[in-house]
């Protein structure tokens, strides 16, 4: 039996999949960059930086850049004083249903988080 009914190998598809693995990696670069940056302006500028690679690897279906893109969402949204709370765990939920198992640790702790912030609210 063959895969190759099952899954298309072409050249653009190989490429597309190592420049995803190349803009990830950069963007975790920005991503830790940005946390020990001291400046505002600075991290916000290298969290979007770390965004715009991280879309376009989920673009090229690498399901690590919804995981990715959503971690970064929630620093630049708490630096800026956002609630992104829905928007990142739509980008975690994503990343999972695109086989990125990872991403439920960090759903979880979105989802913890907007309990609390919920409760704090009836109060």
């Amino acid at each position: 039996m063959s895969v190759s009914g099952f899954l298309e190998i072409t050249k653009d598809r190989i490429l597309g999949h190592k420049n995803s693995k190349h803009l990830i990696n950069y963007g975790i670069s920005d991503f830790n960059q940005a946390g020990i940056e001291s400046n505002i302006d600075v991290k916000i500028k290298l969290y979007d930086s770390s965004i715009k690679k991280f879309q376009e690897a989920a673009k090229n279906g690498f399901p690590e850049g919804y995981m990715w893109g959503g971690r970064a969402l929630s620093q630049k949204a708490k630096l800026e004083g956002k609630n992104e709370l829905l928007n990142v765990q739509i980008l975690f939920q994503r990343a999972i249903d695109g086989g990125c198992l990872e991403a439920k640790k960090y759903l979880r702790q979105i989802q913890c988080q907007e309990a609390k912030y919920k409760l704090n609210e009836k109060k």
